[in-house]
């Protein structure tokens, strides 16, 4: 139970605020805090993409996060890991707040696959 806390946690946080940032830059061209984004901007600037297009992205992130962890939260499916595993590693270039939170909830359900799934 310990770890389905943390990973419903870590959603809420590392879901909830690329949702509200994305949902902020859509509504006032701008994200919350800085005027420059943050280090991110480099990775999607690379990829040819304008890091203020991001916004229905990050909309999309975020929902991912807080649609998987909801369902680790009511089942012990198998698929509602794999959800949160690949919403984490899809959250890898979001640098550097959702990489390492993204890192740490990769851990957890590695950690804790059995006791979250029952799998093996």
């Amino acid at each position: 139970m310990p770890a389905r806390a943390a990973l419903v946690l870590l959603a809420l946080v590392t879901g909830g605020f690329p949702l509200v940032d994305g949902i902020h830059v859509l509504v006032n061209g701008k994200y919350l805090g800085p005027e420059t984004p943050g280090p991110w901007r480099h990775v999607v600037a690379a990829a040819g993409i304008d890091p203020y297009a991001m916004g229905p992205a990050f909309i999309v992130l975020g929902t991912g996060w807080l649609v998987a962890a909801a369902a680790l939260l009511v089942t012990s499916s198998t698929a509602a890991w794999w959800a949160l595993f690949a919403v984490a590693v899809l959250t890898l270039w979001y640098l550097p707040i959702g990489t390492v939170a993204a890192c740490a909830t990769l851990a957890v359900l590695l950690l804790a696959r059995t006791s979250l799934t029952g799998a093996r």
